[in-house]
Formats: C-alpha cells, sequence, structure tokens
C-alpha cells in the first residue's frame, strides 16, 4: 500500500511535535519507514497550494505509479525522504526488499519477522507504516520490533487493513490496538477506521469514517465490496521488555 494526502497531515504534526522538544534540540533526528514511504497527491485545484508550498518535494516516480496501478496524470508523487531531509532528519527504509525505494544507504534490509538486533533499539524519533506488517507472517514480532525501534517519546503512524481480502496474510481489529496499550508503555493519540469503496477513492482521500469502541464489539454498515482501514498512532513512554 501507499500514503494519501491526508497522512501528511498526521507526519506533519508528529514531526512538529518531536521538534519542539526542548531536550532534542541539539539532537539528529530520525525516522524510518517500513517499506519505501510513497506518498501520492490527486492533481487538483485544491492541492495546488501543496505543490506551491512543497514543490522541491515532488519527484518523477514512474516506478511507484506503475506499482500502484496509478496515473501519472492524475497524481503526483511526493517524496517523504526528501521531505524530512530538508527538516534536518535523517531517514532509514527497512524492509525485506527495496520495493519501489532506491538502492542506496537509507535501504536498511530487515526480516520483521525475525527479532531485531538490540544494535537497532531506540534508534528511531518517528516510525511510520503505509501497510506492511499484514504482510508479515509473525505479526505479533513486528509489533514488537516497532516498539523496540523507537526511542522513548518515539511515535508510531500506521495504517492497517481492518477489512481488505487478501490483502497480506492478516487483519486488524481497534482491540488490538488498546489491548497492545494496556500491557507496554504506550500512549494511544489515535485510533480509526475509515471505510473506502476502492484504493483509488483512498488515495482520493473519498472515505467514510466509522464510530469504534475501543474494546467492545460494534456493528457497521458498510457496502460488502468497501475496504476498511485502520489507521492508529502512539507514543512510546520509556524503554521495557515488550509484553
Amino acid at each position: 500500500m501507499a500514503f494519501n494526502q491526508l497522512f501528511l497531515n498526521h507526519l506533519v504534526s508528529a514531526i512538529n511535535v518531536v521538534d519542539s522538544r526542548r531536550h532534542l534540540a541539539h539532537h539528529k533526528k530520525t525516522l524510518a519507514s517500513i517499506g519505501y514511504p510513497d506518498l501520492f497527491i490527486k492533481k487538483t485545484p485544491q492541492s495546488s497550494n501543496l505543490f506551491g508550498k512543497f514543490s522541491s518535494c515532488f519527484l518523477s516516480n514512474e516506478k511507484a505509479l506503475r506499482w500502484h496501478n496509478l496515473s501519472e496524470h492524475k497524481y503526483a508523487f511526493f517524496s517523504i525522504e526528501k521531505f524530512v531531509s530538508l527538516k534536518g532528519w535523517g531517514f532509514d527504509y527497512l524492509d525485506i526488499e527495496e520495493g519501489t525505494g532506491a538502492s542506496n544507504q537509507s535501504f536498511k534490509k530487515v526480516d520483521l519477522n525475525e527479532s531485531i538486533t538490540e544494535a537497532m533499539y531506540s534508534k528511531y524519533d518517528i516510525l511510520i507504516d503505509s501497510g506492511t506488517a499484514e504482510h508479515c507472517f509473525n505479526i505479533g514480532k513486528v509489533f514488537e520490533n516497532y516498539f523496540h525501534l523507537l526511542k522513548p517519546g518515539g511515535i508510531v503512524l500506521q495504517f492497517i487493513p481492518f477489512l481488505s481480502p487478501n490483502h497480506g496474510f492478516w487483519s486488524i481489529n481497534p482491540t488490538a490496538v488498546f489491548d497492545l496499550s494496556s500491557c507496554n508503555p504506550i500512549k494511544i493519540t489515535h485510533c480509526g477506521l475509515t471505510a473506502y469503496s476502492s484504493y483509488h477513492d483512498y488515495f482520493d482521500c473519498n472515505g467514510l469514517s466509522i464510530d469504534i469502541d475501543p474494546v467492545r464489539r460494534f456493528g457497521i454498515e458498510v457496502k460488502m465490496n468497501s475496504i476498511i482501514l485502520c489507521f492508529f498512532s502512539y507514543k512510546k513512554l520509556f524503554k521495557r521488555n515488550f509484553a
């Protein structure tokens, strides 16, 4: 999967939160992306201000557009790697293969089904995942690795399917996110579901928010061919063994 324009708002907010911490003012901040972070902006009159404000971040990437079956006439590729570097941040992307990213020093080969090395613990200020966790068979280990990759105070921004037939191995219920926080030193800052009629509607940011309950069962009324994505974010409070 990839990110849409709405994700950019979440990312900017997270970067601003980390940059506002005075005790980190002279420390190099680093963002980790799980998989290369393709982000597409639909070309509309409403998005034209983004093209002016962040013109240097809109790059040609035919490979990514083809990968996601998108037209360059309708969508523009926004480089998160370029965006964070302009803010003085470091950037790594972690994956088992390079995917749509370039073969350069920012790529770190990692199998998230296995425990990461302790050398990677507490390395990143922000971790983003547009939809990789569900493709890892050992998904519990993925959540554990994300926790350890973050520095204390670090922020996770993650998409994962709630309903997307045969998209990866796993889907998730919101209760998994809240139970994760009840067992570990993390603070949930956002958790929500959004229904889309197709992935093109997702890239167009044309979705329907669904009311959820953190732990109780709840009903939803959507078309059977809908795609429902869960987006959540949390802050790691301090180091500890993962439960």
